[in-house]
């Protein structure tokens, strides 16, 4: 069912049309009923695309009637938005208004914007076709109002989004500095310790030098005490 949505979006409406009877014939055979009236809707959307709307109602058709036996109101929204869309197409103003209004009254009881939205657009085009201007301004104007309200609630998404960036690019920026500065510190311990180190060893050179130096003369000095005392014998 997935892969065909996918395939469809796709363009691949031949290799879509098989994933999808592929999987009706799955639904069916483990009787899963709202699979199966999804299956019947895509269908109706893969007919409706191809512009065989006598296919295209006949699997709304079964996938009300699916939706309806489960009471699946989120299906029924969107199968009588697209019945009524159909019937808007084959100039059936009776019953695009009727299914219309369903899906609108399905809207309202889910309180879907994009559902409502798409709907009213649907009745404000059959209001509009049969002259009654002013049910299809009350349509044009609620379509606008799902609109903007939906505008909204994108950008609220999007500020949304760009402070969790602007969050989490300020972490990672506090995190760098901190590592920065561990490291920072790390690197002032070690010269330090090697400061030390060599400080230690320059002193240790400086003492053996020195040892070294009070033995020659210790040795120079004898010496020349010995010479001196063999002169006066």
């Amino acid at each position: 069912f997935n892969l065909s949505t996918i395939q469809s979006k796709l363009n691949k409406d031949d290799l879509a049309l098989k994933s999808v009877l592929l999987s009706l014939s799955i639904s069916k055979e483990i009787d899963h009923k709202k699979g199966i009236g999804d299956c019947y809707r895509l269908l109706a959307t893969h007919y409706m695309d191809g512009k065989d709307l006598e296919m295209a109602l006949i699997y709304s058709d079964s996938s009300h009637a699916v939706y309806t036996s489960i009471d699946f109101i989120e299906g029924l929204c969107s199968i009588t938005k697209n019945k009524a869309k159909i019937y808007l197409r084959l100039k059936d103003y009776k019953n695009a208004k009727t299914f219309g209004v369903l899906s609108l009254q399905y809207g309202n009881q889910l309180g879907y914007p994009i559902e409502i939205k798409n709907t009213a657009q649907v009745l404000y085009k059959t209001y509009e076709a049969t002259k009654d201007y002013k049910n299809a301004f009350k349509m044009l104007e609620l379509y606008h109002v799902m609109k903007d309200s939906l505008e909204r609630v994108d950008k609220i998404n999007e500020t949304y989004k760009l402070q969790i960036d602007f969050e989490y690019d300020q972490k990672t920026f506090k995190d760098s500095l901190k590592n920065a500065s561990e490291k920072e510190v790390s690197q002032l311990k070690f010269n330090e310790k090697n400061a030390q180190l060599e400080k230690e060893q320059t002193r240790n050179t400086a003492l053996i030098i020195g040892v070294i130096l009070l033995l020659v003369s210790v040795i120079f000095i004898v010496r020349a005490y010995n010479k001196k005392k063999e002169l006066a014998m």
